[in-house]
């Protein structure tokens, strides 16, 4: 089976046909770096919860799949490698939970277009090396965004529109913006006071 290819440290499927679930058995290729799966894959089931053990894991990707049960982020913030965690289009829900803020090493957060719930949590300030986060398109992610998002000064790409977070960025962009470092910061700004936001435009 593939969990004794233990050496593996690349699984990338994606620009081909596949169908079914993630394998739990993935959980024991202990030295991959980037587990990556996306369409045209038809990716049915659940993210398993063996996943965890993945702590040299640098890039998760799933995109365009069918998954369902809740977004499992106690799994995935043992991760502690994790550089990238992109995750889209498919119909997870849950939340993103406060073990998130385990991922200080995370540079790039991206999870769009699913089904999670309930808010940005607090402990994302924890996340420092932050550059690009992108939770557009979550229509039931909402509530008052965290004074905490101001510790991430190296976040440039910010990417809110089409969910019902609230509240302002008004002074950590203005900050950011004038020391060079905001590239675009996508919110709705009928939600979100900030002045050198941008409105999407679909």
């Amino acid at each position: 089976t593939i969990g004794l290819a233990t050496s593996l440290s690349v699984i990338f499927l994606a620009n081909n046909l596949l169908s079914g679930s993630i394998l739990t058995e993935f959980g024991l290729l202990t030295n991959l770096l980037t587990l990556s799966v996306g369409s045209p894959n038809f990716v049915q089931g659940t993210i398993p919860t063996q996943l965890a053990a993945l702590t040299n894991l640098e890039l998760f990707r799933i995109s365009q799949g069918n998954l369902i049960g809740d977004f499992p982020m106690d799994a995935i913030s043992r991760m502690t490698g994790l550089r990238k965690l992109q995750i889209k289009q498919n119909n997870l829900h849950g939340t993103l939970g406060t073990t998130i803020g385990r991922l200080s090493g995370l540079t790039s957060l991206t999870i769009m277009d699913t089904k999670i719930t309930s808010t940005l949590p607090s402990e994302i300030g924890n996340c420092t090396n932050l550059k690009q986060i992108d939770l557009s398109g979550n229509l039931n992610l909402g509530g008052q965004i965290p004074s905490e998002i101001a510790s991430l000064s190296k976040l440039s790409l910010l990417d809110l529109s089409a969910t019902f977070l609230t509240g302002s960025l008004e002074d950590f962009c203005i900050v950011n913006k004038y020391l060079g470092f905001v590239e675009l910061f996508n919110v709705n700004r009928s939600n979100i006071h900030c002045t050198c936001c941008r409105e999407p435009t679909f």
